[in-house]
């Protein structure tokens, strides 16, 4: 007779009911180890955490720090300069980030643009690279915040064109 790989045992109880998030990063973490008993933890239990101690390490009265974060990791790094006590010392880059176009429609609560917008007034500067052909990450268009938006071109090619060095051998 088989038995199923793997069953949850008959002691355990359910997984509980959702509850209220505290910190932006919970999204990225919420109920992973619900869905399966072997999933793995969230990488935000722990980079959002490691990253407000870096960040508050790095950024002194003598000098700021530079955060920046690409796609996923924007978020990571808004829910760690959210965080931080200093933020008026920290330059955020964010280039391919999703925190406009999914993440404040499909989480308004913690996303919206008033608290993008007080984000982009905490920090020293915040600088957001975009691309038009980008399926996923976009602009942070926020009327009024201290934000700068650079939309990029794409690349003609990811080789070197005629005339231009070649890539060095290996070796």
């Amino acid at each position: 007779m088989s038995a199923p790989l793997l069953q949850r045992p008959r002691d355990v109880a359910p997984a509980p009911a959702v509850g209220r998030l505290e910190h932006p990063h919970q999204l990225a973490e919420r109920d992973r180890r619900h869905a399966h008993p072997l999933a793995p933890p969230s990488y935000a239990e722990r980079s959002v955490p490691d990253l407000v101690t870096r960040a508050s390490h790095w950024t002194t009265p003598a000098g700021g720090t530079v955060l920046a974060a690409h796609s996923q990791g924007s978020v990571i790094a808004a829910a760690a300069v959210w965080q931080l006590r200093d933020r008026k010392r920290v330059c955020l880059v964010t280039y391919g980030s999703p925190l406009q176009r999914l993440y404040a429609r499909y989480f308004p609560a913690y996303f919206a643009d008033t608290t993008l917008s007080g984000l982009a007034a905490d920090v020293l500067s915040w600088r957001n690279l975009w691309r038009m052909t980008d399926p996923i990450g976009g602009p942070v268009d926020l009327p009024g915040a201290p934000l700068s938006n650079l939309a990029c071109d794409d690349p003609q090619s990811f080789l070197p064109r005629e005339g231009d060095p070649s890539y060095p051998p290996i070796g």
